[in-house]
């Protein structure tokens, strides 16, 4: 429960039902108390958690997530998990997808997740807007020295020192455009370096003056920015439940029941794994992004890939496609498992594996070989996930409820607002 020398000032973090961070700093001398009792702060501040008439809540903080930060010797930053009265908070992020992780462990698993985000490093012009950094660099480009690059090495020497591992990083297709890929661990503790993640890529370079942006889609020109995530199920930490050295790509029926799972409610996924206005002008056919509801083997244009693991058994995972960096990654990582255990508790089967480029494909191809595509804006996404079963029972009531009413409200906001598209198209009609 002690603090690592030198810290002065801790941050006890827990996020919204948007995944944005909350913190609430205290000194290190009210660190134990604050463990052992928790933190006090009022809930009906928070938007999707309680009334008024019932603000007083506890953040009590797990000393298994404390970090010092980098950037800040004398600061450490740890999450904590909220309660309301004695009993943990329904509309928690963090307890929804622990509650997901508890149902995989008593099937027999440990749900194992590792992201790969996409990010644009800007500057910001007079009028605080991001400019795109024009490096002239494409996928994979080597970048000489300066400032942009000095920040990339700058996160991996961060996370390290943070106890996050990151496995690589890139620059990515756009200009200004780059990507970090996140060593795979037990979900909840990769949502938590998700979090932490963001807030370094902004801190450090901050630092630099520059601007970081998780946006899905920063203009109509740009490369889209996803999160794509690999996923595993483990027993004891020693089996790989997805590998099964007989089969087809060593891929176990336990895998192709997730699968299957995942197919089957990813529309409804899609308004939590992509969840703002912004994403789905990222989710457009012909680009990148999936949109088809598909799965193959290393195949760039399915919702689910099946990754060459070239022979090492460890690594047998799937990989979710279409997720943004905006979402919410406990949400998010909540309704995935749901969706797969879904798969396995009823022993369902994937489609045949699609063995093509499906961009090649007509509409008229695609319709007929059944091939649904996923929801082409958020208010579609919505409807799916208001009929979808298994998402609503993986984010229990009252987060479901209080996501569609946030999500809706935000809709409305958007359709009020009058566009610089729609001057140029409608002005001089």
């Amino acid at each position: 429960m002690s603090l690592p020398e030198g810290v002065k000032i801790v941050d006890i973090s827990f996020v919204d039902i948007y995944g944005i961070p909350k913190v609430q700093t205290i000194p290190a001398s009210e660190y134990e108390k604050a463990v052992e009792n928790g933190i006090t702060f009022d809930g009906s501040s928070i938007e999707a958690f309680v009334r008024i008439s019932e603000s007083d809540m506890r953040i009590k903080p797990n000393p298994n997530t404390l970090k010092k930060l980098y950037w800040n010797k004398k600061k450490a930053v740890v999450f904590g998990d909220v309660y309301r009265n004695d009993e943990p908070f329904e509309g928690d992020p963090r307890f929804i997808l622990k509650r997901a992780e508890n149902k995989a462990r008593l099937m027999g698993f440990g749900f194992y997740t590792g992201p790969e985000f996409e990010f644009y490093i800007t500057k910001l012009d007079g009028n605080g807007r991001p400019v795109p950094q024009k490096d002239r660099k494409g996928y994979f480009d080597h970048s000489p020295a300066s400032e942009i690059a000095n920040l990339r090495d700058e996160l991996m020497e961060a996370l390290e020192e943070m106890d996050i591992t990151p496995e690589s990083s890139h620059h990515e297709c756009g200009e200004g455009q780059h990507e970090i890929d996140i060593k795979y661990d037990k979900a909840l503790k990769t949502a938590d370096n998700i979090i932490l993640t963001k807030i370094a890529i902004r801190e450090l370079a901050a630092r630099k003056n520059l601007s970081v942006t998780f946006m899905p889609k920063l203009s109509k020109d740009a490369y889209g920015s996803g999160m794509h995530t690999n996923m595993s199920l483990w027993e004891n930490k020693k089996v790989n439940s997805f590998y099964d050295e007989n089969r087809e790509f060593g891929l176990s029926k336990t895998a192709e029941h997730f699968i299957a799972g995942l197919l089957k409610h990813a529309r409804a996924i899609t308004a939590i794994s992509n969840p703002t206005i912004n994403s789905y002008k990222r989710l457009m056919p012909g680009y990148e992004a999936p949109v088809y509801i598909t799965w193959g083997r290393g195949n760039r244009s399915d919702l689910i890939r099946v990754p060459n693991t070239f022979g090492d058994w460890k690594k047998t995972r799937i990989e979710y496609r279409s997720t943004d960096p905006l979402c919410n990654p406990y949400l998010t990582f909540a309704v995935q498992l749901w969706a797969g255990l879904d798969g396995i508790e009823k022993e369902m089967e994937p489609p045949e594996i699609f063995r093509g480029n499906i961009y090649e494909l007509s509409e008229k191809e695609i319709e007929e070989a059944g091939i649904e595509i996923l929801p082409r804006s958020l208010g579609e996404a919505l409807k799916e996930m208001k009929n979808d079963l298994v998402v609503k029972e993986a984010l229990g009531k009252h987060m479901f409820d209080e996501y569609i009413k946030a999500k809706k409200n935000e809709i409305d906001a958007f359709n009020k607002y009058v566009t610089d598209w729609e001057i140029d198209k409608y002005f001089d009609m």
